[in-house]
């Protein structure tokens, strides 16, 4: 039994602007010189020309599309690649995840305080699992991303303010020294 399968990664690309702006002039009714309009290329036919999925094309223009009120106050709907553009980098701005240092700033705030105290009662394990305890319907960083956090200077720690982080000893980077052979 064969199997027909195609193996191809997909690699997505977002619309340039300057491909949005294609879309535009296209999408724009063009007059004749008899006064009558062009018509308007398909999305099927705007998806070919660019070399594009239909689909793309569909939700760019849907993405694009926008009401001008006309000097006639009149409505017109029509596709603007800059509309298009603005509505994209507003989405792109809420796809990205946020660092835990932004979702959860009480907990860095109480961190912060406790591991200054002294006498000190908490290190940063023993603090991540009281809050988790005290606050369970909080957001808690792991222990590894607060140390992450102080290691690339979000925190106003230092290592200097973790004794313990100090006397630690880290692995090393994995290289060893070559041996060489006796042969």
């Amino acid at each position: 039994m064969t199997q027909s399968q195609t193996i191809m990664s997909h690699h997505y690309t977002q619309l340039s602007s300057t491909e949005r702006g294609k879309i535009e002039a296209w999408r724009t009714p063009q007059r004749r010189s008899d006064g009558t309009t062009k018509p308007l290329p398909s999305i099927s036919e705007i998806a070919r020309r660019l070399g594009r999925n239909k689909a793309t094309i569909s939700r760019e223009i849907k993405r694009g599309t926008t009401t001008q009120i006309k000097g006639n106050h009149k409505r017109v709907t029509v596709y603007l690649a800059d509309t298009g553009q603005a509505v994209y980098e507003r989405h792109r701005q809420g796809c990205r995840s946020q660092h835990k240092w932004q979702t959860c700033p009480d907990f860095y705030t109480q961190l912060q305080v406790e591991l200054r105290r002294r006498p000190r009662v908490h290190s940063v394990d023993t603090f991540v699992h009281y809050y988790r305890q005290a606050y369970p319907e909080r957001d808690c960083p792991s222990t590894p991303t607060v140390y992450r956090d102080i290691d690339s200077g979000v925190l106003s720690l230092r290592n200097s303010d973790l004794p313990m982080k100090l006397r630690r000893r880290v692995k090393g980077n994995g290289k060893s020294h070559a041996r060489m052979s006796t042969s």
